[in-house]
Formats: structure tokens, C-alpha cells, sequence
């Protein structure tokens, strides 16, 4: 191999792995990210098979409209108390 083609080589090398330098960096940046998005307490992500598996596809989704009603309620009662166009105070 002549100098000129050892050089080549050489730069073409340092520029592929400064490319890859970048984007490992980018990628644990990315990952870093993702991290701070999704928080550390979820329940759905540190404990998803809490409640037992259902027996049958019908209790399954029972269990899934109870926990529908139960979000609903809980959130009604939070409701701070407004008036209806009568001027009558309601829930």
C-alpha cells in the first residue's frame, strides 16, 4: 500500500468512529430522556400484575368498567361544586 492510501484509510476510519462516538452519545441521551418522561413510582410500570389475572375474558372486563366507574366517581368528588343555569348550586 502506497502513503497515500494508508492515509486515507486512517482518516476514513476516524471519521466512522467519530460518527459512532456521536451516535452512541445521541442514543444514551435519547435513553436519558426517557427516563426523566416516564416517572420512577408508576404502578402500571413498576407493578402491572398486582391484581390477579381474571378468570375469563367476561371478568376481565367487568373488572375493567369497575375500575372505569370508580376512576368516574373519584373524579366527580373532586369536582369543585357548580351552579346550573337556574343559579341552583350542584355537583
Amino acid at each position: 500500500m502506497t502513503m497515500m492510501s494508508n492515509n486515507y484509510i486512517y482518516n476514513t476510519l476516524r471519521k466512522m468512529v467519530s460518527k459512532m462516538k456521536k451516535s452512541t452519545s445521541n442514543f444514551i441521551k435519547g435513553m436519558g430522556t426517557v427516563i426523566q418522561i416516564v416517572p420512577k413510582t408508576s404502578k402500571s410500570l413498576t407493578n402491572f400484575r398486582a391484581d390477579p389475572l381474571p378468570s375469563s375474558p367476561s371478568e376481565a372486563i367487568r373488572g375493567d368498567w369497575q375500575k372505569v366507574g370508580n376512576l368516574i366517581r373519584t373524579a366527580i368528588t373532586r369536582m369543585p361544586p357548580s351552579k346550573n343555569t337556574n343559579g341552583k348550586q350542584t355537583r
